[in-house]
């Protein structure tokens, strides 16, 4: 059966439970609401491949009835980058968001949760299916609350701990050299892994709703030590650099120092990041001007 409104054409199927499937939609536009009712029945699923390879929509609104997710409904969506879903229950199926690069943001309607003051919440809930790949954490019902969160900051820190290049496979597109794995291939994969580590950790801490002095120290700890081995880079990102609070995070928690000072300076200065390069040399002279100082006088 066919539902048609101004974005579209969905197809549906009855339930014998007396509710609605989307089964599948036509369509060119960007930003889809899938309908709450049709014929005041409630659509309460999205069937299995139901949005497969729709490679027009960026963001996607599930209805406020939805109770299950079908494998691979959402997978091959390129595009998208927001989806919105109900604050409960919902089962998800196997690889729902499969290859799904873009998507960054999960957003709930109406969350229970008092704790979702906590504006990085939309980012930790994709991050739940596009890094971490825990699908126990999928729980948009308990999503904000402090027990969530204290399952969530265990799963990060155990990522963490993994190595970079920790669960990397090699795509295979036809006839290719060989050195394309570890010359292309693998170091695209450390790098986009680092920045999952670097984007997560760093995230909690300047936003530390719920978080444990413990979970604090190992996340301060993970970022001073990989300062020069993803961190850094994650400063220099596009989205990242004329982000000061990230820079101001690195500072209080003293993973810039002196001998590293001077090349970071350059290498904000090389990205024409004029407000971060002011902060840093505010810094150097408060901190260490005094240093070159009397350095100068030995001399």
């Amino acid at each position: 059966m066919q539902y048609e409104n101004s974005q579209g054409i969905f197809t549906y199927q009855f339930h014998t439970d007396s509710t609605i499937a989307i089964t599948g939609y036509e369509g060119n536009h960007r930003y889809i609401i899938i309908p709450d009712e049709i014929d005041q029945v409630p659509v309460t699923m999205v069937e299995n491949k139901a949005f497969l390879s729709r490679k027009n929509i960026e963001k996607l609104v599930l209805p406020s009835h939805t109770k299950r997710i079908g494998d691979w409904a959402f997978a091959h969506m390129t595009e998208l980058t927001t989806l919105e879903i109900p604050a409960s229950e919902i089962l998800l199926g196997k690889q729902a968001f499969m290859d799904c690069p873009k998507l960054e943001e999960i957003k709930l309607h109406n969350p229970a949760s008092d704790s979702y003051e906590d504006r990085f919440i939309p980012h930790y809930t994709a991050s739940v299916i596009q890094v971490l790949n825990d699908p126990l954490l999928f729980t948009p019902q308990t999503i904000g609350t402090p027990e969530w969160y204290h399952s969530f900051d265990t799963a990060v820190l155990r990522l963490l701990k993994r190595p970079d290049d920790d669960g990397f496979e090699p795509v295979f597109y036809g006839w290719f050299e060989v050195e394309d794995i570890s010359v292309t291939q693998l170091p695209a994969y450390v790098k986009k892994r680092r920045f999952e580590k670097a984007s997560l950790s760093m995230k909690r801490l300047l936003s530390p709703v719920c978080l444990s002095d413990e979970a604090k120290s190992e996340y301060e700890d993970y970022i001073c030590k990989h300062m020069l081995t993803g961190i850094w880079d994650y400063i220099l990102s596009d989205k990242i650099i004329n982000n000061t609070a990230y820079l101001k995070l690195l500072l209080n928690i003293g993973c810039i120092t002196e001998d590293i000072l001077d090349s970071c300076i350059q290498d904000l200065a090389s990205h024409n990041a004029g407000e971060s390069v002011a902060l840093l040399l505010q810094y150097k002279e408060a901190h260490f001007s005094k240093k070159d100082f009397f350095t100068n006088l030995n001399l």
